[in-house]
């Protein structure tokens, strides 16, 4: 009974979320299988998906009926996102699940450096910066 609350909890929290920042919940319902309840990922993977599309449906009803959407984008990207889901559900099949978490971590930390950089918070700057204080830190040492 407490798992079937905590799948609600999860599944709320990533419906709530995915559709707040147009993830589709994925990219929590994922890792939340995987780390809290020991699910395999490409069992994990699969039920995301499933889940995923309900989320989206929804939040697109809301996205389409408050005009924040891009129809004719949105509609181009669907007909390539379905052939491309296609081509990575037979793939999921084939790869180890060790394959597949590498690729699920590099694809969040990829999604977390790219969000942070729109944010300002990293900038080419601040990596310049810190590239000329390890520089003067490696002078000082020498």
């Amino acid at each position: 009974m407490i798992e079937v609350i905590q799948f609600i909890i999860i599944a709320i929290c990533a419906g709530f979320l995915g559709s707040l920042v147009g993830l589709g919940g994925g990219l929590i319902v994922t890792p939340a299988l995987t780390i809290l309840f020991g699910i395999d990922i490409k069992y994990a993977i699969g039920a995301s998906i499933v889940a995923v599309i309900a989320t989206s449906s929804g939040s697109a009803i809301a996205f389409v009926k408050d005009h924040v959407s891009n129809m004719r984008v949105g509609m181009l990207l669907e007909i390539f996102t379905t052939a491309g889901g296609v081509i990575g559900a037979l793939m999921a099949g084939i790869f180890s699940s060790k394959l597949l978490y590498i690729f699920f971590s590099l694809i969040l930390l990829n999604a977390f450096y790219g969000m942070l950089k729109k944010t300002g918070l990293i900038t080419k700057k601040r990596v310049e910066e810190k590239k000329l204080r390890m520089i003067n830190m490696q002078k000082s040492i020498s």
